[in-house]
């Protein structure tokens, strides 16, 4: 190297490009310890991520138990209820409540009705 070069090399480090590095000390070891930090909060927020999904999964297949359950009531209640509407059933609560059978029925009409309105 000349003199011409090193010189101006020690001249560049004072007062030029690399003065602002000269506090920093990077080396490997820096380097690695940040790159470790950097994976390990990498693989905690992926553990995160994994767990919420596990979590959703289970809670997905515990409401379609659920609901395959409720389809299943709704289905016998449906049946319980057309058997209590059936003409059969009317008939025996009708004797039961002691009602009696009507003859003739009166219909009331609604021709000329006047009404009152409320201002």
């Amino acid at each position: 190297m000349t003199k011409f070069y090193c010189r101006r090399h020690q001249e560049l480090r004072h007062h030029g490009l690399f003065s602002r590095w000269r506090g920093l000390k990077l080396n490997i070891s820096t380097f690695n310890i940040v790159g470790a930090g950097l994976l390990f909060f990498g693989v905690l927020a992926y553990l995160i991520q994994i767990n919420g999904l596990a979590t959703s999964g289970y809670q997905i297949k515990d409401l379609e138990t659920k609901l395959a359950q409720l389809e299943q009531q709704n289905s016998r209640l449906t049946v319980e209820k057309l058997k209590l509407e059936s003409l059969d059933a009317v008939r025996n609560r009708v004797v039961s409540l002691n009602m009696v059978a009507t003859g003739q029925f009166d219909y009331l009409s609604a021709d000329n009705v006047a009404v009152a309105a409320n201002r």
